[in-house]
């Protein structure tokens, strides 16, 4: 009995890899240009706000660095200096409001 199940289950599985296998990645998933970015390229931003905004972010890690106070507060406001200069620098703003919410941030 266990015979009669396993032959068909075997070529059923064999039938599905075979079709996810042709398509997977292949010659046409390796040119750079036809290869969607994840996540998706957010805004191009003007060069007076991405000037703007990476100034803001290194001075606010600029002041933490000069601030005598326990490493973990010092911590919790880099982490907000960091995460506005690498969604400048990787282009992770996707909205007008997003480029607002990293200046009021940094304003903290």
């Amino acid at each position: 009995m266990h015979r009669s199940i396993l032959l068909p289950a075997a070529v059923t599985a064999a039938i599905f890899v075979s079709a996810a296998a042709t398509w997977a990645d292949g010659p046409g998933d390796n040119v750079p240009g036809a290869v969607r970015p994840i996540p998706p390229v957010g805004l191009e931003l003007d060069d007076a706000t991405r000037s703007r905004l990476l100034e803001s972010a290194a001075g606010l890690a600029r002041e933490a660095a000069d601030v005598t106070a326990a490493d973990a507060d010092r911590a919790q406001v880099l982490v907000f200096a960091r995460a506005v200069r690498l969604a400048v620098e990787d282009r992770f703003l996707y909205a007008p409001k997003e480029v607002e919410q990293a200046e009021r941030l940094l304003a903290l």
